[in-house]
């Protein structure tokens, strides 16, 4: 992965509500532990990446995939088999699309925010 590709994941996690110090953070801890993964995947014939998931201590911490690739099964590749934990809010149905995936709900962080296990 390039500088550029790692520019576009800074756009699409600040359009998606990532905090510029959230994002800092995560690439700091990306880059020198190994309790921090990033799962991303690009459309090559365009050169753009589509979606990335941040993963930290196999929680996921923020996935997201770009609007005009939703629906074609990419935020199902960017859920990789040992994350276990997700916490999330409900907005565009965040809660049915884990579900989908073996994750259950099994209790709430505060009343806005799920926590989800498999």
């Amino acid at each position: 992965m390039d500088l550029k590709h790692w520019l576009q994941i800074w756009k699409l996690s600040n359009k998606y509500g990532f905090s510029k110090i959230g994002f800092f953070k995560f690439v700091m801890g990306y880059l020198f532990s190994k309790n921090y993964h990033l799962v991303f995947n690009i459309d090559k014939k365009k050169e753009v990446v589509t979606g990335f998931n941040f993963i930290e201590h196999n929680r996921i911490k923020r996935l997201v995939v770009s609007e005009q690739y939703r629906g074609k099964g990419i935020g199902k590749q960017l859920i990789p088999d040992f994350c276990k934990l997700v916490y999330t809010d409900n907005k565009r149905n965040a809660v049915g699309f884990y579900e989908k995936f073996g994750f259950k709900v099994v209790g709430k962080k505060n009343k806005d925010v799920f926590i989800l296990k498999r």
